[in-house]
């Protein structure tokens, strides 16, 4: 039998200390101070940042609105033409437009398409307020005879001058012209023909002869059809050129032609280049080369 007094207590368990926490080693307390700084330096160039953006653009915009302001246009005058109202009405250029935001090749284009006449234009600044047009003109080449009128045209048929004088046209080196019918020659506007003629072949033997040699000997050039084209040089060479093709090339053969010894002293003759390859020249004294072909 066992007595309650003789049983022995329970053990207590025995009380395990915390352990003392960790203290932060020198070099946590370095890194941490290190972080600090650093998110200090960023903040810090951030607001430096931010604040030189502010005055710089506060100084671009009072630097931009005192150029605005001083490169306004005022005056526009044009050089180069006496069509001067023309030229700036086609311009449509107007005061108080930017100076430098003006598009140049919009205003040539706008220009040059309602001036005919004009074969470039030039805008110019010049500060503080002004711009100038610099127009070159279409130069004179040739003259006509429409429905009884004599005009002046370029080498590319763009009318320049109606009701002029054949003697004052030759006593300014230009050369009668005698195309397929011309049915309408309206000042600053390119001839219309009164059939349907192509005019490219057209254009291609005048820029040809218009930068040939013989231009400045040229009284007449002809041009029936592309298949007939002849001239009448130093008022006593009939020359036929036959077809279109290889134009620069049959007038560079003429002119080696009429080099030759056999006609010095300007001896009239009947000069055919039609065929390049078997070209051929007939003396002849006695036709008048004045009239020639002008019928």
């Amino acid at each position: 039998m066992t007595h309650a007094g003789n049983m022995a207590p329970p053990r207590a368990k025995p009380t395990v200390p915390p352990r003392p926490r960790a203290e932060a080693s020198p070099r946590g307390k370095k890194e941490d101070v290190r972080k600090k700084n650093t998110v200090s330096r960023r903040l810090g160039g951030g607001l430096v940042l931010f604040l030189l953006l502010a005055v710089g653009a506060v100084l671009f915009g009072v630097l931009f609105g005192v150029f605005d302001a001083m490169f306004r246009l005022e005056t526009v005058t044009v050089e180069g033409t006496p069509e001067t109202a023309a030229v700036l009405d086609a311009a449509a250029l107007t005061p108080g437009d930017r100076l430098y935001t003006i598009d140049r090749d919009a205003v040539r284009a706008a220009v040059l398409r309602a001036n005919p006449y004009l074969a470039d234009v030039r805008l110019e600044r010049h500060l503080p307020d002004t711009v100038t047009l610099i127009c070159t003109p279409r130069e004179g080449a040739y003259y006509l005879e429409v429905n009884g009128e004599w005009v002046i045209l370029t080498r590319d048929l763009v009318v320049l001058e109606c009701g002029c004088q054949p003697a004052d046209c030759r006593t300014r080196g230009l050369v009668q012209l005698i195309l397929p019918d011309v049915r309408r020659a309206v000042t600053g506007e390119y001839v219309e023909f009164a059939g349907e003629v192509d005019m490219g072949y057209v254009l291609d033997i005048l820029a040809e002869h218009r930068t040939s040699t013989l231009y400045s000997r040229t009284d007449l050039l002809r041009i029936d059809s592309r298949f007939d084209v002849r001239m009448i040089l130093d008022s006593c060479y009939a020359v036929t050129m036959g077809d279109c093709l290889d134009t620069a090339l049959k007038l560079t053969l003429v002119e080696k032609i009429l080099a030759d010894g056999t006609f010095s002293g300007k001896a009239g003759a009947f000069v055919d280049i039609s065929n390049p390859a078997e070209g051929s020249a007939i003396l002849d004294k006695m036709t008048d080369y004045t009239i020639l072909w002008r019928d």
